[in-house]
């Protein structure tokens, strides 16, 4: 699990890889870095994001449009359980990223995906107060299920971050959040996997010597773009 941050922009690039070179790159990782404590036993985890967007589907179009601020709120959570639910805020300003959360029961998800969310207008929480505001004012309902399965590696020295995460499915929502019965489809080529590097500041010379000889195909990747495509 990715910790939130409350006001630290951070850079994430985004990169296609080959299945192969995934593992490849793994192989490296664990040897220097450490995996991410929502790993299972075979070193990866699945998760399972739940994406907000208006009438308008502003949040989808502002990405393909290019719009250099922007938000998107979702709901995730991982490996199928409720243990751990929160509500997040992904900002991007210019090439920065912010994300923020707050943890919700699954009572509370539950009743924010069929569109009560006026209990957490006076919440002390200021993203839940926020987003319920944001909710009413904007008619934001939920979307998409954005599913994958991710290998995660952190460097905490230097607050590096990379991800692998592969067999991203779309399934549209249809009432529940932890309704798996709906058919997934896959969005990414057969034996393709997203690459995301996420650091403050400069980009470490660890992750450069480790990256350096790479293929990867560098792109503005947004898994929620590409499984709206999948719906409209």
């Amino acid at each position: 699990m990715e910790a939130m941050s409350r006001n630290l922009f951070r850079n994430e690039c985004k990169y296609y890889i080959s299945y192969p070179v995934a593992r490849l790159l793994e192989q490296r990782l664990e040897k220097i870095f450490v995996r991410d404590p929502y790993s299972e036993s075979n070193g990866a985890y699945r998760i399972r994001s739940l994406y907000f967007d208006n009438p308008q589907r502003q949040a989808y179009f502002d990405k393909l449009s290019g719009v250099a601020d922007r938000e998107k709120y979702r709901i995730r959570f991982y490996n199928r359980s409720d243990s751990f639910i929160q509500l997040e805020k992904k900002k991007k300003v210019g090439d920065k990223i912010l994300k923020t959360g707050e943890s919700l029961s699954r009572g509370e998800a539950e009743r924010l995906v069929r569109g009560d969310s006026e209990f957490l207008l006076n919440s002390e929480k200021s993203l839940l107060c926020e987003f319920a505001a944001r909710a009413r004012f904007e008619k934001l309902s939920p979307l998409v299920f954005v599913d994958y399965t991710r290998r995660a590696f952190l460097y905490s020295s230097s607050n590096l971050r990379i991800t692998l995460d592969s067999n991203v499915t779309e399934t549209a929502f249809r009432g529940s959040l932890f309704d798996f019965s709906q058919p997934a489809i896959p969005v990414l080529e057969p034996q393709q996997v997203i690459l995301e590097v996420k650091f403050d500041g400069v980009l470490p010379p660890l992750a450069r010597a480790l990256l350096a000889d790479i293929p990867a195909v560098g792109a503005a990747i947004s898994k929620y773009c590409k499984c709206c495509e999948m719906l409209f």
